[in-house]
C-alpha cells in the first residue's frame, strides 16, 4: 500500500488474497474507498 497514492492494506480474516475479491468485507471497503476518492 505505500507504494501506492491513496492505497489502503487490511486483513480479511481467514482468506488469503486469492479469494479476498468474492468476500463481502472487500467489497464493502472498494466502496468506501470510492466513496472518499472517487475516480
Amino acid at each position: 500500500a505505500a507504494l501506492m497514492p491513496n492505497a489502503r492494506a487490511f486483513h480479511i480474516e481467514g482468506r488469503d488474497h486469492m479469494l479476498a475479491v468474492g468476500d463481502k468485507s472487500f467489497k464493502q471497503r472498494v466502496l468506501e474507498f470510492y466513496a472518499e476518492y472517487p475516480l
